[in-house]
């Protein structure tokens, strides 16, 4: 059996080498023994979590601190494939700026992205204008987001009323 602590300090000892882990380590469950551990990325947000079984036959996780949810001030600079959750299946990829972006359909028309906003309750919203061109400012086709998960945002289109599921990309 090893103790938490000492697997801890390994753990963290190895991931430092690795770069995977830069966090000071801290005590998970003190005076728990632990009987067997993995570490694995067990949610699907590319970042490697501590999962483990005690003596007592329990399984116990630890996530990994995930900084991929998107927010105003990490949107720039960052790509997602939305996909439109309509019996078209419309796909547009879409590429954030500071305070801009584009959007690029499938047909290769191109908006630009005038506007983004977030609100007081950290609601993301963004707006193009309805014709294609890369110069145009007005803000008539907006998109919230409702949804913000680790490298996925869901959210509606909100002149049309369909919602989406959009996935970063990793570049």
């Amino acid at each position: 059996m090893i103790s938490l602590l000492v697997l801890i300090a390994s753990m963290c000892s190895f991931a430092a080498a690795a770069g995977e882990f830069e966090q000071v380590s801290e005590k998970l469950l003190p005076h728990t023994t632990v009987s067997m551990f993995q570490v694995v990325d067990i949610n699907s947000d590319n970042r490697n979590d501590l999962v483990y079984l005690d003596v007592n036959g329990e399984l116990w996780v630890n996530y990994a601190d995930n900084d991929a949810v998107a927010t105003l001030d990490n949107l720039a600079g960052s790509s997602w494939r939305m996909e439109y959750n309509d019996n078209n299946q419309t796909v547009k990829f879409v590429d954030f700026y500071n305070g801009s972006g584009a959007i690029k359909e499938e047909t290769g028309r191109m908006f630009s992205i005038n506007s983004i906003t977030q609100t007081e309750n950290n609601k993301l919203m963004f707006c193009t204008s309805t014709t294609s061109g890369l110069n145009k400012t007005s803000c008539n086709w907006k998109y919230e987001v409702t949804t913000v998960e680790p490298n996925i945002m869901k959210g509606t289109d909100l002149r049309t009323g369909v919602t989406w599921v959009a996935y970063k990309l990793v570049k």
